[in-house]
């Protein structure tokens, strides 16, 4: 998740003369999407928590009570980290604004959600050169192949845009690299969220820490160290 405080200034000068407003190059935008995708520190973090955060937020727009699901990579099922959701969805009008554009967020607005600077649903970016987006909403599923290019910049394609009885809900689904370590740093983002919130691989995650229900849905952790050394071809 990526989210600053919002702050403005109105500042006041007694210089005149001829005023020149800052911009940004057109040939120069790939290069600031190459930045911006490359902000993160951890990059298999980023995907887990800006992936599942999103979800989570998905689910509290709904009142969706069920967990979200998150399954990590296994050499021997799946090469995929997926993150699936039950919430509002998202139409192919909204990947296309979203997917297709740096600082749009359809939660600029909404003070409570995790993330509203329209980075985080690139994050896979940083990690892969390509990842898979299927979402259901009001009776469409549309399934979105999202690619970054050599530039720095990216583009998808929609592979199907179709009627559909299924739930709303959306799935994000990354490959990986051998000898990640998605497994670990999962297990120990998910041990502190509130229980019931998510399913990881099918189950309530571990909690090595005991926490505390202060009521209204919110839980007090004692502070833990970090170990993120479980690793999976």
């Amino acid at each position: 998740m990526i989210d600053v405080e919002e702050k403005f200034a109105t500042v006041e000068t007694n210089f005149t003369g001829e005023n020149v407003a800052a911009w940004i190059s057109p040939e120069a935008i790939p290069h600031i999407m190459k930045q911006l995708t490359e902000l993160y520190s951890d990059r298999e973090l980023a995907c887990i928590r800006e992936y599942s955060t999103n979800a989570d937020d998905s689910h509290k727009a709904v009142g969706q009570t069920r967990p979200i699901e998150v399954t990590t990579p296994n050499a021997l099922t799946s090469p995929l980290l997926v993150i699936k959701d039950f919430g509002e969805g998202i139409s192919a009008q909204d990947i296309r604004s979203i997917y297709s554009s740096y600082g749009m967020s359809t939660k600029r607005d909404n003070v409570l959600a995790n993330g509203r600077l329209g980075f985080g649903c690139k994050a896979a970016w940083a990690y892969s050169d390509q990842f898979f987006v299927t979402s259901v909403k009001d009776g469409r599923e549309v399934a979105v192949a999202i690619n970054r290019d050599e530039s720095g910049g990216g583009n998808f394609t929609i592979i199907h845009d179709k009627e559909t009885d299924k739930p709303n809900g959306t799935t994000v689904s990354i490959p990986v690299m051998p000898n990640n370590k998605i497994l670990g740093k999962a297990e120990e983002f998910f041990a502190n969220w509130q229980p019931g919130t998510v399913l990881l691989n099918g189950k309530d995650p571990s909690r090595i820490a005991e926490y505390e229900d202060l009521g209204d849905g919110i839980y007090r952790y004692p502070v833990r160290e970090r170990y993120f050394e479980r690793t999976i071809a």
